[in-house]
């Protein structure tokens, strides 16, 4: 996934080519005739910065990693949530979590390499530009 973010100069940000590569596990839940439901597990998310490694999460809280997906037999997909990351360099990175009740906000903390939980965050309403993490192709089914 290649995100061209460009910032204006006048408040301070400069230009940024984020990249953000993201592995993932799944394991088929349910199955029927009609539908398929399926956990997806985020394992890996590495960010990538004009083509220079940043970082890398390995850590992630579970209740921020898993999503489930309904696979139904025309070929639509349902997730149950929406995860992205947002943020800059220069402010730090955050993983959010959207479950359509209320967000889950974690700080990417690419020393330690890990997601650290952040309770009581008021960045849900500014949060800027967002880069999904949701699988975007069919191949991730097979």
């Amino acid at each position: 996934m290649h995100v061209d973010a460009r910032w204006s100069r006048s408040r301070g940000y400069r230009n940024e080519r984020l990249a953000v590569n993201v592995d993932y596990r799944h394991r088929v839940v349910y199955s029927d005739a009609h539908m398929t439901v399926v956990r997806i597990e985020l394992d890996d998310i590495a960010f990538h910065d004009r083509g220079r490694y940043v970082g890398a999460v390995r850590r992630i809280p579970r209740d921020m990693r898993t999503i489930e997906a309904t696979v139904y037999r025309n070929g639509d997909v349902e997730f149950d949530r929406d995860i992205y990351v947002t943020g800059d360099r220069r402010r730090g990175y955050r993983l959010v979590v959207d479950d359509g009740y209320g967000f889950r906000i974690g700080y990417v903390d690419l020393r330690r390499s890990r997601v650290s939980k952040v309770y009581h965050s008021d960045i849900a309403p500014r949060l800027g530009r967002r880069i999904s993490l949701l699988p975007d192709d069919v191949d991730w089914m097979y």
